[in-house]
């Protein structure tokens, strides 16, 4: 399901009561609230206009906050894959291992 997508960075232009605007190299992007989180958030004081976050592209127009950022999910009982997974583990590990 995920394998395909991919992680692009976006910067906010726009905040609305149900969704977000954000653009990646002169292209415009929708991000639901749906998309954003599980629990209820409010998008002014999550996202900060000009500033830039990490988005998952779903397809040629809408994009995914929770995707790349699994606190945001509600259901923890089952491991849900993300994109951002296996780079943070291994980041982690990485981080371990230099300590060590």
């Amino acid at each position: 399901m995920i394998k395909n997508k991919k992680i692009i960075q976006c910067k906010i232009i726009e905040i609305h009561a149900n969704y977000i605007v954000a653009e990646n190299k002169n292209k415009r992007y929708v991000c639901n609230e749906s998309q954003i989180s599980d629990f209820k958030v409010n998008l002014n004081e999550y996202f900060l206009v000009g500033k830039i976050y990490k988005f998952c592209l779903v397809n040629n127009k809408y994009i995914s906050y929770k995707i790349v950022r699994p606190k945001l999910l509600k259901n923890k009982k089952a491991p849900i894959p993300t994109i951002s997974g296996p780079k943070n583990l291994e980041k982690h590990l990485l981080n371990i291992i230099n300590k060590k």
